[in-house]
């Protein structure tokens, strides 16, 4: 209906002859503000009318067509031409091609609208780095694959715990035994040397090597040696051969078999007990044990000590330490105990097989010694270490003892 009334007076107002925009303010004033135009116009009048709904209506001129349209009135000031709207839906005509490139126009202009509306979504790793507001990040949860449980170590194949043993003299010497999980019937007993202690990088590495194989092990430290009671400048060789006895017999009960390790001064000592008859060993093994001790002594010790002892009878002999030098007194006794050994002697009333082991560059103890004493038991072998040194200071020689021992021992134990 309101279409109608504003067409008619609008016809009405042309036949008088009024001017276009006194039609445009009329149709106005029935024309709600918000209102959204349709594509329906009306052509070939002096002005156009746009419907947008059967209530609303909406006129705008255009200045085309007869000569009195496009000339302003006398009375009324002229206006310049409307300008064409930027909507490619718009009444004026477009060209097709400029049409396409304002539609494409809108549509960026629309994408980036989007855009920046959307929220700015950062990847889970670089999230830290980004300073920006905290907000909502889309993480994606990546599905490791499963991974294999962890392998299971295997039980230790031996244990050690302290065994300490008392000497005739009431002084505890502390002592490390060495057992297999499955028990074992061998004990092999292992002798340090001179000045020195059970845990010797190649005592521990032998100790070791046998009880992966299922057989054990006992070192101790003499008395006044290592951590022991006692004091180190009573002790001589006699009093030693007496501890070595004390510690066997601790053990004769509970294992079937016993063997002697001794290395240094510690295998003269295992080659002497083996040979007594109240000691029963089932096997020796001697490395680099020195035969003439003589010899041995004017090696180990200095001129000016050996006439310090002769004059006074002690020496003060220094021994390099990882804590440093720890001074240790020898008495003309022990060394006088010590020259008086024949081991050489004493070699053919061992009864036991025994393996010799030595270092081709021992300083100390000379090869000829380990050759010689070979020639004088019954049932041996013998094994000598290229370019070992006398306490086998380079790993891989304590593991080729190592190794060698393990293997005789458990041949003679069958």
């Amino acid at each position: 209906m309101m279409v109608k009334r504003v067409g008619t007076m609008a016809k009405r107002l042309a036949k008088k002859g009024a001017t276009t925009s006194k039609t445009a303010r009329i149709a106005a004033k029935a024309v709600p503000k918000k209102a959204v135009p349709k594509k329906i116009v009306l052509r070939n009048t002096k002005k156009i009318i746009v419907k947008r709904n059967k209530r609303d209506v909406r006129t705008k001129s255009i200045l085309r067509g007869s000569s009195s349209a496009s000339k302003p009135s006398s009375h009324q000031p002229s206006r310049p031409p409307s300008r064409p709207s930027s909507n490619p839906s718009s009444t004026s005509r477009v060209p097709s091609s400029k049409r396409k490139e304002m539609i494409q126009r809108l549509q960026k202009r629309k994408e980036e609208t989007n855009r920046s509306s959307a929220p700015h979504v950062v990847p889970a790793k670089h999230a830290s780095s980004v300073n920006a507001p905290r907000m909502k990040t889309a993480q994606t949860t990546k599905i490791s694959p499963a991974r294999p449980p962890a392998p299971i170590a295997p039980p230790p194949a031996f244990t050690e715990h302290p065994s300490p043993v008392m000497n005739e003299q009431k002084e505890l010497m502390v002592g490390t035994l060495v057992e297999p999980v499955k028990r074992s019937r061998t004990l092999v007993i292992i002798i340090h040397g001179l000045l020195a202690h059970r845990d010797q990088s190649l005592l521990r590495t032998v100790a070791s090597s046998l009880g992966r194989a299922g057989i054990a092990s006992y070192r101790f430290d003499f008395s006044g040696n290592g951590s022991s009671e006692g004091r180190f400048e009573d002790s001589t060789p006699e009093k030693m051969l007496h501890e070595i006895e004390i510690v066997i017999s601790s053990f004769q009960g509970r294992y079937a078999k016993v063997f002697l390790f001794g290395h240094c001064l510690g295998g003269t000592l295992a080659l002497l007990s083996a040979a007594r008859p109240s000691i029963h060993a089932h096997g020796l093994v001697l490395v680099n044990a020195p035969l003439h001790l003589g010899s041995a002594m004017e090696r180990f010790l200095t001129p000016a000590q050996r006439a310090q002892l002769a004059s006074v009878g002690f020496t003060i002999y220094s021994l390099k330490r990882p804590f440093g030098e720890v001074p240790y007194t020898i008495r003309d006794t022990c060394v006088n105990e010590l020259l008086a050994l024949d081991p050489l002697a004493i070699a053919p009333h061992v009864r036991c097989p025994a393996l010799l082991v030595h270092g081709t560059a021992d300083a100390l103890v000379p090869v000829s010694d380990c050759e010689e004493l070979f020639e004088q038991l019954g049932q041996r072998e013998i094994l000598l270490v290229g370019g070992a040194d006398h306490n086998f200071t380079v790993p891989a020689h304590q593991d080729t003892v190592a190794a060698a021992v393990t293997a005789w021992v458990k041949k003679q134990a069958r």
